[in-house]
């Protein structure tokens, strides 16, 4: 979710791995710059979504990543991918402030009960789906 609160604009964009690779952060705040809004007053708040912890990848799913070493962690042999955190890196490239950018910690995989995910689906269900929703207005 965006706002910039000097010039009262808004934006909201969903971002799993694919979108934010595919510049959809870069995109939703070109979208605001052209509207008239300012980076400097733009800011921004990710999630809920999966988090490092419970977002457990493949090593080929690393190879569509560059540079962003920092963004993946090993335990246990095991890979996990955080993706706030790419995301967050995305909103600094777009010219975003740092604190200007919040991110919530709250992890639908491990909340379930609350929020859906897909990954849990599929893990633990039947793979039945759902959605989850976010809103935001003037």
């Amino acid at each position: 979710m965006f706002f910039d609160r000097k010039n009262k604009i808004i934006g909201a964009a969903h971002a799993g791995w694919r979108g934010a690779l595919s510049n959809i952060v870069d995109s939703t705040v070109g979208q605001m710059i052209k509207h008239g809004g300012e980076r400097e007053n733009i800011i921004a708040a990710i999630g809920p979504c999966i988090l490092k912890h419970s977002y457990e990848v493949s090593k080929d799913f690393r190879q569509n990543f560059d540079e962003e070493s920092d963004c993946f962690c090993k335990v246990h042999s095991k890979l996990y991918f955080d993706l706030p955190r790419y995301c967050k890196r995305k909103l600094l490239m777009a010219g975003l402030s740092e604190e200007n950018i919040d991110i919530l910690e709250i992890d639908t995989y491990a909340n379930f009960d609350k929020y859906f995910s897909h990954r849990y689906a599929i893990k633990n269900t039947n793979g039945v789906g759902g959605r989850n929703i976010s809103v935001i207005c003037l």
